[in-house]
């Protein structure tokens, strides 16, 4: 498996499918609680490459970084007021 393919699936496993690049707040509760099972899941799933990336075989992923999600154009509604 290419590494950048398995750059998505590390960014999925942390952030959820947040789609759009975003991010799925529930997710944000995993980050800050002690959660011994789901540490253990991220271990066994990612241990190995923790162990990669340490040795410095991940650095190429720093200089792609993920494309942001395309913005979309917020207009603001015209401000009610007095005609002078």
């Amino acid at each position: 498996m290419p590494r950048m393919e398995r750059s998505e699936i590390i960014l999925e496993e942390w952030f959820g499918k947040g789609g759009g690049g975003g991010f799925d707040p529930a997710r944000a509760k995993l980050w800050f609680s002690k959660d011994e099972e789901f540490d253990t899941h991220l271990r066994r799933r990612f241990g190995d490459d923790l162990r990669r990336a340490a040795a410095g075989e991940y650095d190429e992923w720093a200089k792609t970084p993920r494309p942001s999600p395309p913005r979309t154009r917020r207009t603001n509604p015209p401000i009610a007021g007095p005609n002078i």
